[in-house]
């Protein structure tokens, strides 16, 4: 008889590696609405595939505790032990753990080659799920070409980013079996600002971003920010955009950028002064390019570019050590990489990830109420959640 695992995204990937290293005299089938199973851990990584993230410490990781709690239980430390168990080698840049061959594509292959190795492990495709129904212990499973009973039913279609026809087709059918789902929103995206960003279009800059809220630091983090024709965008951004998003209301928030941030504000003055000249050539020439120069003093309205006074030097340090943006809005789903709400965990028994509403019916991954920050966070917890799941089965 067995049990359904709806979706092939990432949790449904990693569940299934595991039932297939752990307890092989599971049946498993596998409802894919994807040519290829684990199709979305190609983008992850920028393509190199971020498995998860070393630092235990950034308490806004997850947005909530019930994500801490899983992910703690299965840790990225078991996580390389199991890939190691199953041929998978990786590798750490920095805090961030990568697959050795920084492919996302290869990655994929591997994990799919060892899930589907397992003779007991089927992928159904033309399939569409209709509705199901628990009874006598089983699920009741209904198709749209037939009906099948399974032991257990675990739902894995992820979140609505990038448009998910499949978990919004899915979501629609939990609704009517009474489920109470946190609004979504989407998270890790890009930042649409006041401010006309349309001349540096394109234009990439390192800096510290910080988050506030009426003056108010909320986050930061230093990396790249890439301008867009309305906003910012880049990884920092993106965590940025889901802090925001985690709020019931959306307020008053700026994004300020230290363009100097191994500098004090005094030693950013004498580096100033001394670049200061009284000559036809802007004075943030010598540390940015044209666009971003003109950009930025546009921004701040500055009528000249050089020969500064003391004065105008220091109101132009203090401005570049905070470079504000006021928050407009996110972009949208399609451009976002999570989802930012799901299934309430008030549903769920915490311990095992079963419904309470339903017997034999279980959810991971990114159908949770549960949203990471980049850097790992949301394949770290697909995993996790697969792994609390498998010890029920």
């Amino acid at each position: 008889m067995g049990i359904l695992i709806v979706g092939s995204g990432c949790s449904a990937l990693y569940l299934a590696s595991l039932i297939s290293f752990y307890k092989k005299e599971i049946k498993v089938d596998i409802l894919s609405n994807e040519n290829i199973i684990g199709k979305k851990i190609l983008v992850t990584g920028n393509g190199r595939c971020n498995l998860g993230n070393l630092n235990k410490d950034n308490k806004h990781a997850y947005n909530n505790k019930i994500s801490e709690e899983i992910v703690n239980e299965f840790s990225i430390e078991n996580i390389i032990d199991f890939l190691s168990l199953i041929g998978i080698h990786t590798t750490n840049i920095n805090e961030l753990v990568y697959p050795y061959s920084l492919s996302s594509k290869n990655y994929r292959e591997n994990l799919a080659n060892f899930v589907l190795s397992n003779k007991n492990i089927t992928v159904l495709n033309d399939l569409k799920i209709i509705d199901y129904k628990t009874i006598n212990n089983k699920v009741n499973v209904i198709f749209d070409k037939y009906k099948k009973e399974y032991e257990k039913v675990i739902f894995a279609t992820g979140g609505i980013s990038g448009n998910n026809k499949n978990s919004l087709e899915i979501i629609g059918i939990l609704k009517k079996h009474n489920y109470n789902i946190v609004p979504f929103k989407p998270g890790l995206t890009p930042i649409k600002t006041k401010e006309n960003t349309k001349l540096v279009e394109g234009k990439r800059i390192k800096c510290k971003v910080s988050l506030l809220l009426n003056e108010n630091l909320i986050y930061e983090e230093k990396g790249e920010v890439l301008f867009k024709k309305d906003g910012l965008s880049g990884i920092a951004i993106f965590n940025c955009s889901s802090l925001i998003n985690r709020e019931i209301e959306h307020k008053n928030f700026q994004i300020s950028l230290d363009l100097f941030s191994d500098l004090s504000n005094q030693e950013l003055i004498e580096l100033l002064i001394k670049f200061n000249k009284n000559t036809m050539n802007s004075l943030l020439n010598s540390f940015f390019d044209k666009e971003i120069s003109s950009f930025i003093m546009k921004l701040l309205g500055f009528k000249k570019s050089y020969n500064y006074s003391l004065e105008e030097i220091k109101i132009l340090s203090k401005a570049l050590k905070d470079l504000r943006f006021n928050y407009l809005f996110t972009y949208d789903f399609k451009d976002s990489q999570v989802s930012i709400g799901g299934i309430s965990y008030s549903n769920l028994k915490n311990d095992t990830l079963e419904s309470k509403l339903e017997k034999n019916i279980y959810f991971i991954g990114e159908i949770l109420d549960t949203d990471g920050l980049c850097g790992g966070y949301n394949l770290m917890f697909a995993f996790a959640s697969s792994y609390r799941v498998l010890k029920s089965l």
